[in-house]
């Protein structure tokens, strides 16, 4: 199946918390799973999920799920599922036009990535995505982590409630979402207004930009307004991550008025 696991739209994820979301997703087609019997053993409830789907676990050796993963820098804990990829309402590759049409009447957040490459710091945005009620992360299909899976297991299946969506040019992208009624705003350490002076649009869309060089020049040209996170002088720059954090959290709290508890 080559490196990224994918055979016939599927793809290979593996992670006990990343197969129960997978699970728990309606929009997500489930086709097979394999587990180890210590696995089956310690959570015989995701065995029961995945039957209530359709799906009949098939046990086996843990070198057996090492070796269709492939991934050694990330643990399998014992599971593996083999899932459809996310589509359109029409059953094609989920564009940044599905999102939209589905957020039409709706306040709506999304966020894009440009050039951010490190997969633990995409999968943790996405994480954050989760938490704060992000629509979707929307990354260029070049300079960016090309395997799903891995964004999958890296966000500890949070990639599960919010898609990511690929797509090719990030500026045109920005241009459709402004037809749509989406602000642009641009994380930047060199903006023009700081973070808690920024009233956020009812549709918005964050951008956030590579670990060393920030947002390119041509996507900051688009951005309806440049944000900058204010911070002690003892350091100039925040992780790509933190900075997504920070940003929805904030974005987050002038949507809803107030936390939950």
């Amino acid at each position: 199946m080559g490196r990224t696991r994918n055979h016939e739209g599927c793809m290979w994820i593996c992670g006990r918390h990343v197969c129960i979301s997978a699970l728990q997703n309606p929009n997500r087609v489930c086709r097979d799973m394999l587990v180890t019997g210590e696995f089956l053993k310690k959570y015989p409830e995701v065995a029961r999920m995945a039957q209530s789907k359709g799906v009949h676990p098939r046990r086996v050796a843990a070198g057996e799920i090492s070796k269709i993963w492939g991934h050694s820098g990330m643990a399998h804990q014992g599971i593996a599922l083999r899932v459809g990829r996310l589509s359109g309402h029409d059953g094609s590759k989920l564009r940044v036009e599905d999102i939209v049409s589905a957020h039409l009447s709706n306040t709506s957040t999304v966020v894009l990535l440009d050039r951010v490459t490190d997969i633990n710091n995409v999968g943790a945005i996405v994480r954050s995505a989760a938490c704060f009620d992000v629509d979707a992360v929307i990354l260029p299909e070049h300079h960016s982590p090309s395997e799903s899976c891995v964004i999958t297991k890296a966000s500890s299946g949070a990639a599960d409630i919010v898609p990511v969506v690929q797509v090719g040019n990030l500026v045109k992208t920005m241009e459709y979402l402004k037809q749509h009624g989406y602000w642009c705003y641009g994380m930047d350490a060199g903006g023009d207004k700081a973070l808690h002076e920024i009233s956020f649009c009812e549709r918005r869309a964050i951008i956030l930009g590579s670990e060393g060089k920030g947002i390119r020049r041509l996507t900051r040209e688009h951005c309806d307004h440049l944000v900058k996170i204010p911070m002690s002088a003892r350091i100039d720059s925040l992780n790509v991550s933190n900075a997504a954090a920070i940003a929805l959290y904030s974005s987050y709290l002038q949507l809803h008025g107030n936390v939950r508890d």
